[in-house]
């Protein structure tokens, strides 16, 4: 049986392709970049909101805002990011922007981004008004539900 022989460089590199098919195409760099800064921060917005524990729609009502709105800030597609929505969107969870400003890096010695898989996070079930599934009452002990307009003492 023959053996196959093996490409120098993997067929499934998207660099090389893409430099292959866009590397000489004018103002081909600037575009890649302002891509993958749009991918960042779109990752970003979805990772704050992932790490405060927040749905789309919970954050959109801490900043008076849309869960739409949200869904597109973490679209890598959007780019009408507004500084002064990122700063309510980081009040809202108590953090803050930092912005960077840098020299454009030369396209060979560029750092790529490495890709870090998104890690499911541990699930607390909770009910609406926000009391974890282990402090629950068991079933059938239920507080009496107040009649409107009675007052309840404890």
């Amino acid at each position: 049986m023959a053996s196959r022989k093996q490409s120098e460089a993997p067929r499934n590199d998207a660099d090389a392709v893409f430099d292959r098919l866009f590397g000489d195409t004018e103002g081909w760099d600037a575009r890649v970049a302002a891509a993958t800064n749009s991918i960042l921060l779109a990752e970003q917005i979805y990772a704050l909101r992932e790490r405060h524990g927040l749905s789309q729609r919970a954050l959109a009502k801490l900043i008076n805002s849309s869960q739409s709105a949200i869904a597109r800030m973490e679209d890598a597609q959007y780019t009408g990011h507004s500084i002064s929505v990122l700063n309510r969107i980081a009040a809202a969870v108590g953090e803050q922007v930092i912005v960077r400003f840098m020299p454009p890096a030369d396209a060979g010695s560029a750092p790529r981004p490495t890709p870090t898989k998104r890690q499911a996070k541990a699930v607390t079930p909770m009910l609406r008004s926000g009391v974890p599934a282990a402090k629950r009452k068991a079933p059938g002990r239920r507080d009496p539900v107040p009649v409107r307009g009675a007052k309840v003492t404890a």
